[in-house]
């Protein structure tokens, strides 16, 4: 980063019961430690205003670079907001809370360029009355546009990556901050591609997409079980594919010689699936538009907004609070058994489950294929999903311990396995389970 004046100044005003103090500093590039700090008091309602520090035009600083916004502060009761509104002054571009703490702390404000950059705020969070905080330095700098036209690691080449799950928020290195907010300015879809060129349309407001646009890949340590369990000429089973990521990885594992099934009931996201496997010309993945359950036939398929698209469930109700539902779809259902025996499939290596508590279901339709081909499984266990199934840990248990499975934990910072003496041990997360006598590297 190259440091820059800061475009900020403190404006000394009163907004409710706030009040902000030695102003004078508001003349300084920045305001340095070991002067007489600005202290910030604020309104006692949640998310009030208490302090503005106004923008100043710099024209002879480029427009187009990303800025970043370090602030030296320190919380000495309740907690405060800081964030960098736009310049109509209807929205923050990024924002930190920031708590108590013995020393001051250090936050960063990203915004993708100045000319969309208004003020600087500092705001009351604290649910229970007024918060105070000093003010000590803030600094500016310019950030090196970042590229995004290329992804790497490749999608197929996955790392482990402990708290993968913050992505489908605000990111944490000023990089992903930068990308989220890049998300957030699409007005279209667009493709993404990785250094193995693999490619993936993005789409505008989608979680999935989100989460694969801000962090270059997708479950990461999840991918890193399947690509240790998937060898060339594998057979793999993804269930609940939705638009596919899961499925274009293992493509590329199982090679021109194995094969990849991957069941979506949903139109919406199967018609993603179709365009995924389009755009990468891939041969060896067989989309399937079903469900796989207990039983042949017609099921109805809950579904969720677009926004929450890997949440659609054959469940009685989301699995989790605040989803919007879009509509119901009739779709078709059928069992692992009679799939594997109606397409002639001699061999199963690994099947993948993400089907939003119809885990149950889906394995005890497939009974036979778990004793005969013994796959290993990886499937995301939530016991709150399985309810909406009117399923229940204990039964799951019951169904993996009758066909002499035993489950596993993925470890959050190596991605390896490690055993467990009951699934309850282990709820809520991506598992694994596999045959009692299949040792961890076969």
């Amino acid at each position: 980063m190259r440091p820059i004046r800061s475009p900020f100044v403190p404006n000394a005003i009163s907004l409710a019961n706030a009040s902000v103090t030695d102003a004078a500093v508001s003349t300084r590039e920045k305001v340095p430690c070991g002067t007489p700090p600005i202290i910030v008091s604020t309104p006692p309602d949640q998310w009030a205003y208490a302090a503005i520090f106004q923008r100043t035009q710099t024209p002879s600083d480029p427009p187009s670079e990303p800025l970043v916004v370090q602030i030296l502060t320190q919380v000495t009761a309740g907690a405060i907001g800081l964030g960098c509104l736009n310049t109509s002054e209807t929205a923050f571009i990024d924002e930190e809370v920031v708590g108590p703490a013995e020393a001051p702390v250090a936050i960063e404000l990203v915004v993708p360029h100045r000319d969309v950059v208004g003020p600087l705020i500092v705001r009351n969070s604290s649910p229970d009355g007024p918060s105070e905080a000093r003010i000590l330095e803030i600094s500016c700098f310019a950030l090196d546009p970042v590229s995004d036209d290329v992804r790497e690691p490749a999608l197929s080449d996955p790392r482990p990556t402990p708290r993968w799950e913050r992505y489908y928020g605000t990111g944490g290195t000023l990089v992903e901050k930068l990308r989220v907010q890049a998300f957030g300015a699409l007005q279209a879809p667009t493709v993404m591609r990785w250094i193995d060129d693999t490619r993936v349309r993005i789409i505008p407001g989608d979680q999935l997409s989100l989460a694969l646009f801000v962090s270059s890949t997708y479950e990461p340590n999840t991918l890193c079980v399947l690509r240790r369990l998937l060898h060339g000429g594998g057979v793999f089973f993804d269930v609940g594919a939705n638009a596919g990521i899961v499925s274009l990885a293992a493509s590329r594992w199982v090679g021109p010689q194995g094969r990849v099934y991957s069941f979506e009931p949903s139109e919406r996201e199967y018609a993603r699936l179709l365009d995924n496997i389009e755009l990468n010309a891939i041969s060896n993945v067989t989309p399937i538009r079903a469900a796989l359950s207990s039983q042949a036939g017609r099921v109805l398929l809950r579904v969720a907004s677009s926004a929450h698209a890997g949440l659609n469930t054959l469940g009685e109700r989301f699995a989790y609070d605040g989803i919007e539902s879009v509509g119901e779809e009739t779709v078709e259902s059928m069992t692992l058994d009679e799939f594997v025996k109606s397409e002639g499939i001699a061999r199963v290596s690994v099947i993948k489950l993400d089907v939003e508590g119809s885990e149950g279901a889906a394995l005890a339709g497939g009974q036979r294929v778990l004793q005969e081909h013994r796959p290993a499984l990886v499937f995301e266990l939530s016991e709150r999903a399985l309810a909406a199934n009117n399923w229940t840990l204990p039964q799951l248990e019951r169904l993996l311990q009758a066909a002499a499975y035993k489950p596993f934990l993925i470890e959050e910072q190596t991605a390896r396995l490690r055993p467990v003496a009951a699934l309850t041990d282990i709820d809520p997360q991506n598992v694994v389970a596999l045959p009692e006598e299949r040792q961890l590297g076969s």
